[in-house]
Formats: structure tokens, sequence, C-alpha cells
């Protein structure tokens, strides 16, 4: 196994690191897209992502959601131990979410809590 690999295999679970070294081994050509901006536009997220692979937007189709998710809310319901895993995973993760989420950073524009609009169970 290559140093590359391992180093991509010690690393998982790390989305800052990963998308930097997505970045360096693919000389920026790197599109992220994330998950709120597809819910958010799916139309302008499906067309940026046909422009950056240099695809035709002349004719494209959004698709009507076909399975619209339940997981986000045992996660965002207000059970014990649902309040303490965001708790430890906010913890965990607030290294990234700072780059991710602070100002000037890829996804500033997208800040907010991690249940904001989830119907809660």
């Amino acid at each position: 196994m290559s140093g590359k690999l391992r180093m991509l295999y010690r690393t998982a679970g790390r989305l800052v690191e990963q998308l930097q070294y997505a970045q360096e081994l693919f000389k920026g050509r790197v599109h992220v897209l994330h998950l709120d901006e597809l819910i958010k536009s799916p139309e302008k997220a499906l067309k940026d992502v046909l422009l950056f692979l240099g695809i035709s937007t002349d004719r494209f189709n959004i698709f009507p959601t076909a399975n619209p998710g339940f997981g986000l809310r045992k996660f965002c319901s207000n059970s014990t131990a649902s309040r303490r895993l965001r708790t430890v995973l906010r913890e965990m993760l607030a290294n990234e979410l700072t780059v991710l989420y602070g100002a000037h950073s890829p996804f500033a524009h997208l800040q907010r809590e991690p249940c904001q609009g989830v119907g809660k169970s």
C-alpha cells in the first residue's frame, strides 16, 4: 500500500483533511457540494455540478423526491441519548465545524444548528 493511500485510511473521517488532500491530489479540480445546498436549491446545485464537469446545462431534469428520509428525526429528538450524541459530536468535530462553517469558510452561508428545521419526534 502506498504512503498516500495509507494516509487516506488513517485520516478517514476527518473531512477537512480529506478535502485538502483531494485538492492537492487533483490539483484543485474538486467540486464540493454540501447537502444543504442541494436541498435548498437542487436546480442550481445540479447546474453547478454540470458546469464543473463541462456538461451542457441546456437540458437536464430535476427528479422528484422519491425518499424524503426520516433519519434526522431520531438524531434531533429530545431524548437524552440524542442530546448526548449531538454534544459529543459537536465536541469531536469542533475544528472541522469551524473550518467548514466559520467566517470566510466554504459553507459560511449555510451556518445553522444541526437540527434546525428538522421535525422532532
